[in-house]
């Protein structure tokens, strides 16, 4: 009957561009689902460009992340992500894609992605899109999907060096070479980042920095055809950091990390006529995470070794059909197994020895998406996705967006319903339920986009609202994990960029949230109601650029080392940056991270970095 209906209300479609109606001769050979995100013009997003990737003294992602409008990112011990949060929904309801794949672990406990490990150097472009897009790229992306693309967005020939050093014992070295011969174009990438980095905790003497190391390389090779495309991706990652008390409120020197990450992805992609396009892909990624911690003179007779190791296989086929320049359809199916083991062995107080034995879960999906865009000013979208998972057998997910130009403005509109599957861990695990059931979403958003003063001065507003059932969180007193309530999200957004001719740029983004759990009446931790980001980006001679950053967050509620809640001060950070170009793509850059030196908490117990300076450098050769 879903089927029916879906077909009888929008039969063929047309994907739409952000400045019309995208022509056939536009669409792309090695294009997939993605590309509806890139170019409709109903969703809110933002895009990093790798200009912008290169310089301020990032490392990984997560700084990355730190600097987006509307993404909320807190990290924890280790450098670890402890949380991100869009919209008031946690990092498991976020889809991160790498190059079109899903990057989590699920051994992870709500298969988390650690955006940590991805470091920038590989990454040429950052897209995040808000709001539910389940529909097309399934359970995890209720909240929105992050796509990183690693493939070169340039056919030319390139060799790249990037250095960059800090007064808080950062440093960070990137290799990069892109070859282009005719047909055939590969890339490889080497690099490390290392922070010597700070203690977590807030109390005690003598703290011991808590340093992390991560080592990447990523090789990319495409061979490109009048009508045909082939893309190989491989990846390897390994990082050790180390950690303090599970508490943040001891030191313990003997406490740390070692992760391993493969990655793997041959994709094909075929254009049978102007009027039809395929795309083949298949993709393996293995995780490993070890945690150890021997006896020390604080710690006598107390030992823990944890062991995780995750595994996702998955295959997809699309089909895509541009009947006219008003109707296309787009035809996908996939299937993904994940498998996750554990082994932990604790000596103390509380010791205990517990296996769980390799798990696996399977899910088959059928996902179809239409548009229909009678014109240049007014586009609908529909989508349906049909999952099959071999625990919790049929869900549907469902999406609807649409447009309207008037008056030099657009008026956007999007509506999803969505299943989010327990994780593995949540599952299976010392801690978990088979009894759970899936978590279900309903969200929209609604905005407007306006320009004035021949573009010059832009706004947009968006009103957002989620609604949450059967949540899925730990549960102290079954010390298992149950779905234990129902949550109500929502809040507006705001956002408005003003450019001074051609050597200044304002940008102000505003955010309000509401999260509270309407079962217990209660906040949702770590979501702060009122959060801002503002930025002047000044160039003068062409050579010289600068950059000042203000970055406010209000006050949320937490849970102390007692287990009871607390209320987390607000505070701002402010950043500065000077850039000074030289022979054509070269720059060097000096930064100032929390330039006032400001002591703050992003989680209770941890304190987060002081003042740093950054000296960077990009050479291309």
């Amino acid at each position: 009957m879903y089927l029916l209906f879906f077909f009888l209300l929008s039969f063929p479609s047309i994907l739409f561009a952000q400045d019309g109606l995208m022509r056939l001769e536009t669409i792309h050979i090695d294009s997939g689902k993605t590309e509806f995100l890139q170019n409709s013009s109903a969703a809110f997003h933002q895009v990093i460009e790798k200009e912008d990737l290169d310089i301020g003294g990032q490392v990984s992602l997560a700084d990355v992340l730190k600097q987006i409008p509307f993404v909320d990112l807190k990290q924890g011990q280790g450098g670890a992500t402890s949380s991100l949060y869009v919209r008031g929904l946690k990092s498991e309801h976020v889809a991160v894609l790498v190059d079109g794949v899903e990057f989590y672990d699920p051994s992870t406990i709500g298969s988390r992605s650690d955006l940590g490990s991805i470091l920038l150097g590989p990454v040429e472009r950052v897209e995040f899109i808000r709001g539910g897009q389940s529909s097309l790229f399934g359970t995890s992306a209720l909240g929105g999907v992050l796509n990183i693309v690693t493939k070169p967005q340039q056919e030319r020939s390139a060799y790249n060096l990037s250095l960059a050093s800090t007064t808080d014992r950062k440093n960070n070295l990137g290799l990069y070479a892109r070859q282009n011969y005719g047909a055939w174009l590969w890339s490889a990438n080497l690099s490390y980042a290392q922070d010597k980095g700070y203690s977590v905790t807030n109390e005690g003497n003598d703290l011991e920095k808590d340093s992390i190391a991560n080592l990447g390389i990523n090789l990319y090779s495409r061979l490109k055809r009048e009508n045909s495309l082939w893309e190989f991706f491989a990846r390897a990652n390994k990082g050790k950091a180390d950690l303090d008390a599970t508490t943040g409120t001891k030191d313990d020197p003997n406490y740390y990390s070692q992760t391993h990450q493969e990655f793997l992805k041959l994709s094909y992609a075929h254009r049978s006529n102007h009027k039809s396009s395929q795309n083949f892909s298949c993709a393996l990624t293995k995780n490993k995470r070890e945690y150890f911690n021997d006896s020390d003179e604080n710690h006598l007779g107390e030992s823990l070794r944890e062991v995780f190791r995750g595994q996702i296989l998955k295959a997809e086929f699309l089909q895509k059909w541009d009947w006219n320049s008003v109707w296309a359809s787009q035809l996908g199916i996939e299937t993904k197994s994940e498998k996750s083991s554990s082994y932990s062995k604790v000596i103390g107080a509380l010791s205990y020895e517990n296996e769980v034995p390799e798990k696996g879960i399977q899910n088959n999906a059928l996902f179809l998406l239409q548009s229909w865009s009678p014109s240049a000013l007014w586009s609908h979208s529909a989508s349906l996705r049909l999952d099959h998972h071999s625990e919790f057998k049929n869900y549907e997910s469902f999406g609807f967006s649409s447009f309207f130009k008037k008056f030099g403005g657009v008026l956007k509109f999007n509506w999803a319903q969505a299943f989010k599957s327990p994780s593995l861990y949540q599952l299976y695990s010392k801690y978990g339920n088979q009894d759970l059931q899936v978590e279900e979403s309903q969200s929209w958003d609604l905005g407007v986009e306006k320009s004035f003063w021949h573009k010059r001065l832009g706004f947009e507003f968006v009103f957002f609202k989620t609604n949450l059932t059967q949540l899925i969180d730990y549960d102290s007193a079954s010390s298992q994990f149950q779905n234990t309530g129902e949550a109500s999200l929502y809040g507006e957004e705001l956002s408005a960029k003003l450019a001074l001719g051609d050597w200044s740029i304002v940008q102000l983004h505003y955010s309000q949230l509401n999260a509270k759990n309407t079962k217990s009446n209660e906040q949702l931790l770590r979501r702060a109601k009122h959060q801002a980001k503002c930025s002047w980006d000044f160039f003068w001679r062409e050579l010289w650029s600068s950059k000042l950053e203000y970055a406010y967050m209000g006050e949320r509620e937490d849970i102390n080392s007692d287990l009871k809640r607390v209320k987390m001060p607000s505070y701002g950070l402010w950043n500065f940056r000077l850039t000074r170009s030289f022979l054509q793509q070269s720059e060097i850059s000096l930064s100032v991270h929390n330039l006032f030196d400001k002591q703050y908490e992003e989680l209770k117990s941890y304190t987060s970095p002081g003042r740093s300076v950054v000296l960077e450098l990009f050479a291309s050769f």
